[in-house]
Parts: structure tokens; C-alpha cells; sequence
């Protein structure tokens, strides 16, 4: 099905489809697009007639791929358009040479191979599945691949020796291996191998990489303490002087995932991985460590605890002074002062801000109220704990406008922030939290001394660099800004946040291709993950004009989290679209919904803006000032205000924000 004249081309991708799947072919579509793939495929309805039928057929005949999207859509239609088109392909793959390429089927849900209604030729090939419905960086570079001139690839197209491809193969009749183990492993590869594939620095002898202690109990509420304990190693490997440590994100990102130690260790870069499980029944705990050479997966040391609950804070430490002796043995290196100073010394305290930092780790409205009441508890059993009034800090600056108003939110922030560094001046963490509140409340210079001094107690410290990207671009110093974003996507290179962060500052620095090319690899980690979603959204309405593929995103958003901007974004590419009704839907849910929770004024003001009452958007951004809105932070440079810059009553904001001089 295609959206362009037939053409005697050689190097276009057909795409069929059953119209349900329209969504993800779109993302399909433009995946390929935004790496310089030409794609033929119908966007519009059917409308038949002979000229229409001769241009499908005629694409069939010329395109250089053919690739048929199946899905639990095309097994329920028993009839379909897209079924002439696959039997059209099918005939004509019996005119090629066995060393030509031309069908690629792609399965986009969990649809079997064997259970499948296609044709027979398409059994006889290579079968694609993506994770999540979603075309991954690694999907893209084989299709580029697959175009190359006739000869250079043959029929089944398998992968180099040792090459992550990022696709499930289909299991052959013969093959003994159950597919999920395929499954998993290309799942793997495919995130992870899409960012160290090209740039994948040289493993040093001191390095190591902490995995997520796996959770074996039957209460899934404590995963939270295998990831405090991961986190707790983390943060004393990283006091070791020489020793290099994979960043928490990038470590967790294989969480879950079952991957052979070796695998993980080429990914990461790492010498060691240390991995370890936690169970706890009743008041008992039993935690076992394990620390394995990445070279070859073998155990080098294990061990195994059984204490109490109310010991887990001695136990993380025992634990830490074991693995590091280990460690330090198998490197040669001398006994480290890391272990010297704790954070605090209450368990509960301890316990208590693991469960903040597992709950702000979610960013969803009602994860942000779970994370304000743990870490208020941790505050409140040990009123010397820094790191937790950070933690409550970062949480208020996530959740204002969202969950309450900016102004107090901001406040809140900067008061637990100053508190933080009076308890301890050299924190890096506090100062950061200092600097996103008076940044957050247009306090723009202060809060960039405020980051800065973060930096420079700790330049690894990712959500720095991210904070600093965040103001630069605000500001409109898109260099510095797409400076620190990529040094922070350097540190946690398999961070759905950082990457999203990368294309939606690429996104206000207008090099719109890139961020559409940099979002579609943020969602190969995640394809769930709303932020991203949302600013996939924001680069197709506003960089790339396309309202239908933008709203499919918004309305993923919507659906993965219910925070007001991804409402508000629904509505401007509804209203693009034409569609005035949806967008005074929305504006209709956000007055009754405001009656039941917050709604912050700048939601208001975005619907407004879309449905082109400037009267109401002017009125509703006064109120966005006082309540120090997030839709402040944005008016100078993002795409979406482009046309109002010349208005006076937005230059004479702008400037109250403190965005221009």
C-alpha cells in the first residue's frame, strides 16, 4: 500500500499492513524516512477503482523490498487488500535468484511463525519480530542493509558471525532451542548493541559493573531492596580511586533480561560483574553476592548472609567491605578510605529513603506521592540524613506543576536543598538540588552557579549535566546545551531518560531529523516509556508537520501517564488535524478534573493556544506566572510558540521570566 505514484525505482520498501496496525507502521515509516530509506505505503483510506489497483500492483513490481507487517490484525481479516498484495509479492519472488532478498515479514506483536496465515514463501525466509511494535536503530541499518545492489546479501540474510542484529529469527523446523531464549537475547542486543555498536570504548582491567540483586522473595514490594543494595555497592565503587564503574542506568537496563555474564561484560565494557539475589521471608533476609569475571563468566567470589530485617543496613555494609576486599585482591589494588563515612547510620532511615529513590525512579504522578511520603519518613527517623532531603527535593521538582503548584513546589525544593548542604557542604547531589529549584522558580543565573558547583564536586554526575542541558536550551545556547545532553547520555548511555533528554534538546535546537533519529533510539530501550513518547510527538507536530503520526505518540503518552502536558500536546495536533472537538474535549476534562486534583494553568493555556483563543492563552499564561508553570521555562525557544515571538504581550513575558535581559 503506498502514499506515492508508482515508479520504476529500485530501492523502495513496500510496506502492507491491516489498517489496525496503521500506527506502528506509521512509526515504521518513519524510522526508515528519517535514515534516507525510501517507503511506499498507503496512509488514506481504500478507495479502490482500476488506476488505484494498477499503481499497488505496479509499486509491487518495482519496489526493492517487500516487507508484510503480521499481527493478530492480519490473522483475524481472512480477507483484505493487503492479502492480494502479499500473494502479488509472493509470485513475484519466484522470478529471483535464490541470492536476492526480497521478502523481510515483520511480526509486530506475539503472533507464531507457525500459527501465521501467510503464504507459503514467507515461511520459507527470515522473519523479523519487534520489541514492542517499535522499528529499533538495529531494524533500520539491516533494511538500509538489505538495499544495498543485487548479490551483495543473500536469501535469508543472516547477520555477521558474532553481529547483534536486534531481530528474533524464526525457528526453523529442525531447531531445538525454544524461542523465547532467542527472544531475550535479541532483545538485549538490540538496545544495547544500538549505542555501543558503533563507539564501544576499551575494556580496563579495574572495572566493573553492578547488576540489579534479583528479588526471589514472593512479595514484589521488595524489589526495592535488592535495587538499594545494588545502589550501595555502586556508590562505594565509585569512591575507589582507578576504578571504573558502569553507571547505575546502564547497569539496570539489564534487569531482568537473563543475560550470560560475558554478554553483559562486552556490553558494558567491564572486566567484573557482580550480581547477587535477595529474599526475604517474614522478619529474615538472606542475600548472596557473587562476583564473576566478565572475560569468561566464571565465579571468582560468593557469599551468603542471613540476618534480620532490622540488620540491613550492617548487611549492605558488610557486604560492600567483602566484595571490595575481593575485588581490590583480584586487582591488585590497596585498601580504599570508601567505606569510611555512611550516609546515615538508622537502618529505617536507610530502608526508608531505598524506597523513596525506588518510587521517584517511576516518574508517575502517583510514584511522586509514594516517594514524598517515604523519604519524608526517612527525614523524620534521622534528621541528619542529607541524601534524603536531596531525594525529597528532586521529588518536588519533578512533581511541581503536575502534582501542585510550581511556586510552592519550587520553595519546598530549595528550603530541603539548603538543608542538605548545611548538613553537608560538599554534596554534590544538594548543590544540584539547589540549582534546579532556583533555576525552576526563574532564578536563572543562581541556579547556574548552583549546577556548576555540582559539577565540579562531581563531573559524573549524569542528572547535572541533564539540568544544565535543561537550562542552557531554555536559554537558547543550544551548543552548550547539546554539549552536556550528550555527556550525559556518554555516562548513562542506556538511559531512556538521558536519550529522550538528547532529542528533545535537538528538538529546541531545531535539528529536527536528528532528534527524530535519536528518539526512535531512546524508545528501542523503552518503547513505554511516556517522556519519550511525548517528545516523539513534539519533534513530528512541530518539526516534521505531521499531526496524525504526532497524535498516535501523544495519545501513548496519555495512556502510559496521566501528567496534563501530554493532554495538552493531544490537543494542539488535534487541532492541526482539524479536529476542534477533541481539543474542546480536553479542555472540558481539564475543568471538571481540576475540581478533583491539580491541574496546573499552563495545561490550560496550551488548549487554549491550540484552538486559537490568544485572549484565553494570554489570561491563562498571567496565572502560569504567578503559579511559576513549567510553560514558562519555554516560551522563547520552543518550536511551539514560534509564531506568537513578535507579540508583544509574549515579549513583555519573556522578560519577566528573566529569559531575556
Amino acid at each position: 500500500m503506498s502514499d506515492v505514484p508508482a515508479s520504476t525505482s529500485t530501492g523502495a520498501v513496500f510496506l502492507s499492513y491491516a489498517r489496525g496496525d496503521s500506527a506502528t507502521v506509521l512509526r515504521i515509516a518513519e524510522a526508515l524516512r528519517a535514515s534516507g530509506v525510501e517507503v511506499w505505503f498507503d496512509q488514506n483510506e481504500l478507495v479502490g477503482g482500476d488506476a488505484w489497483d494498477a499503481k499497488i500492483r505496479g509499486q509491487i513490481a518495482t519496489c526493492a523490498l517487500f516487507v508484510p507487517v503480521i499481527s493478530a490484525n492480519t490473522q483475524a481479516r481472512l480477507e483484505g487488500y493487503f492479502r492480494l498484495e502479499w500473494k502479488l509479492a509472493a509470485n513475484r519472488s519466484h522470478t529471483m535468484a535464490e541470492e536476492r532478498t526480497f521478502l523481510l515479514p515483520v511480526v509486530i506483536d506475539a503472533t507464531r511463525d507457525a500459527e501465521a496465515k501467510v503464504p507459503a514463501e514467507f515461511k520459507a525466509v527470515q522473519w523479523t519480530r519487534l520489541a514492542g511494535a517499535e522499528p529499533t536503530p538495529q531494524f533500520v541499518e539491516r533494511i538500509k542493509r538489505l538495499l544495498v545492489p543485487a548479490g551483495a546479501v543473500g536469501r535469508l540474510s543472516p547477520p555477521g558471525a558474532g553481529e547483534p542484529t536486534g531481530l528474533e529469527p524464526r525457528a526453523t523446523p529442525t531447531s531445538r532451542r525454544p524461542t523465547w531464549i532467542y527472544a531475550a537475547a535479541a532483545i538485549v542486543a538490540l538496545a544495547a548493541g544500538a549505542f555501543f555498536a558503533l563507539r564501544k570504548p576499551a575494556v580496563t582491567d579495574k572495572s566493573i559493573a553492578v547488576l540489579p540483586f534479583t528479588n526471589l522473595g514472593a512479595d514484589k514490594g521488595d524489589e526495592y531492596i535488592g535495587d538499594g543494595m545494588s545502589e550501595e555497592l555502586l556508590n562505594v565503587f565509585a569512591k575507589l580511586p582507578k576504578l571504573k564503574v558502569a553507571a547505575r542506568t546502564s547497569s539496570f537496563f539489564f534487569k531482568g533480561k537473563n543475560l550470560p555474564i560475558a554478554e553483559v561484560g562486552k556490553q558494558l565494557s567491564v572486566a567484573f560483574v557482580l550480581e547477587g539475589s535477595v529474599r526475604r521471608t517474614g522478619n529474615k533476609l538472606r542475600i548472596t553476592a557473587q562476583l564473576n569475571s566478565a572475560a569468561d563468566g566464571y565465579h571468582l567470589w560468593s557469599e551468603t548472609y542471613d540476618r534480620d530485617m532490622t540488620d540491613l543496613l550492617a548487611i549492605q555494609t558488610e557486604v560492600s567491605e567483602q566484595v571490595v576486599k575481593a575485588l581490590l585482591g583480584k586487582l591488585g589494588m590497596e585498601e580504599s578510605r570508601a567505606l569510611e563515612k555512611r550516609a546515615t547510620g538508622n537502618p529505617e532511615a536507610h530502608r526508608l529513603y531505598l524506597l523513596g529513590k525506588f518510587h521517584f525512579s517511576k516518574s508517575t504522578r502517583a510514584a511522586w506521592g509514594a516517594a514524598i511520603e517515604s523519604f519524608e519518613q526517612s527525614i523524620r527517623i534521622d534528621p541528619a540524613f542529607a541524601l534524603a532531603y536531596c531525594g525529597l527535593a528532586d521529588t518536588y521538582a519533578w512533581a511541581g506543576g503536575n502534582v501542585l503548584p510550581g511556586r510552592d513546589a519550587w520553595a519546598k525544593e530549595k528550603e530541603l536543598a539548603q538543608k542538605a548542604i548545611e548538613l553537608e557542604p560538599n554534596l554534590a547531589d544538594a548543590h544540584l538540588s539547589l540549582g534546579i529549584a532556583l533555576a525552576n522558580a526563574f532564578e536563572w543565573d543562581d541556579g547556574e552557579r548552583s549546577i556548576k558547583r555540582a559539577l565540579e564536586l562531581n563531573p559524573n554526575l549524569a542528572l547535572a549535566h541533564d539540568q544544565m542541558a535543561w537550562l542552557c536550551a531554555m536559554l537558547g545556547r543550544f551548543d552548550e546545551s547539546l554539549r552536556h545532553t550528550r555527556k550525559t547520555v556518554e555516562l548513562e548511555p542506556l538511559s531512556p531518560m538521558f536519550n529522550s533528554g538528547l532529542g528533545y534538546y535537538l528538538y529546541f535546537a531545531r535539528r529536527f531529523d536528528e532528534s527524530l533519529v535519536q528518539l526512535r533510539k531512546a524508545s528501542a530501550l523503552d518503547p513505554n516509556f511516556a517522556f519519550m513518547r511525548a517528545n516523539l510527538g513534539l519533534t513530528l507536530l512541530y518539526g516534521k508537520r505531521d499531526a496524525a503520526s504526532a497524535a498516535v505518540e501523544f495519545r501513548l503518552a496519555c495512556k502510559l501517564d496521566d501528567v496534563p502536558w501530554y493532554s495538552t500536546s493531544l490537543a494542539q495536533a488535534l487541532a492541526v488535524l482539524g479536529d476542534r472537538a477533541g481539543a474542546e474535549e480536553i479542555l472540558r476534562r481539564f475543568e471538571s478534573e481540576s475540581k478533583q486534583r491539580y491541574i496546573g494553568p499552563g495545561a490550560f493555556a496550551g488548549v487554549y493556544l491550540a484552538l486559537g483563543n490568544k485572549e484565553k492563552f494570554f489570561e491563562w499564561l498571567d496565572k502560569a506566572f504567578e503559579d511559576q508553570d513549567g510553560i514558562c521555562w519555554n516560551l522563547k525557544n520552543d518550536p511551539i510558540y514560534e509564531s506568537l515571538q513578535v507579540d508583544p504581550r509574549m515579549r513583555a513575558m519573556i522578560k519577566k521570566v528573566g529569559l531575556e535581559k
